[in-house]
């Protein structure tokens, strides 16, 4: 082989490389700016609904103890007149009266801050006793005797943030014995 030939080869080779290159290079040129129109694109809707309720996993953990709260208020407020004679009741009526005005004052601050939440699109999904179990908003945490597949029990509410289910509410769900 002469050396032009040799040359002519060498060149031959370096061309086919550089149009492979050059292929790649547009190819890694195309998915850079895919990539940049993708960044500057607004986001999806799921993305920006996931960024829209960041703020409501948190505050969950403090609307469970707000329901405790409320639900031992309830109780408070619905008590019976304190047995015995006048005398005992005279001894407690202060306290009676204590614990029955902040039991009030409780449940109106927890309806105030309900209300709150759901002007801003969070409401929580409470069932039922009774209502049908449903696994797409309900998660069984235990069964007991009783009707089947009805919610004897709600441990704790389950949260719609705009139409969308945030958590189901865990409940105790009957079965036939």
């Amino acid at each position: 082989m002469t050396d032009e030939a040799r040359i002519a080869e060498v060149l031959e080779a370096l061309r086919m490389e550089l149009r492979r290159q050059g292929r790649a290079a547009i190819a890694a040129q195309a998915a850079a700016e895919a990539c940049l129109e993708m960044l500057q694109r607004p986001p999806a809707p799921a993305a920006a609904a996931a960024k829209d309720e960041a703020w409501v996993n948190p505050l969950l953990p403090a609307l469970d103890a707000l329901e405790r709260v409320r639900q031992h208020a309830e109780k408070v407020a619905n008590a019976p007149a304190v047995p015995g004679g006048w005398l005992q009741r005279l001894r407690r009526a202060r306290s009676e009266d204590e614990a029955t005005g902040l039991a009030a004052r409780v449940l109106l601050l927890a309806e105030q801050f309900e209300s709150a939440l759901r002007d801003a699109g969070l409401a929580p999904a409470r069932p039922a006793r009774g209502d049908p179990f449903d696994a797409a908003v309900h998660r069984a945490v235990g069964r007991v005797p009783g009707p089947a597949e009805t919610v004897v029990e709600v441990v704790r509410s389950g949260y719609r943030y705009r139409d969308r289910l945030v958590r189901e509410a865990d409940v105790i769900v009957g079965e036939d014995s």
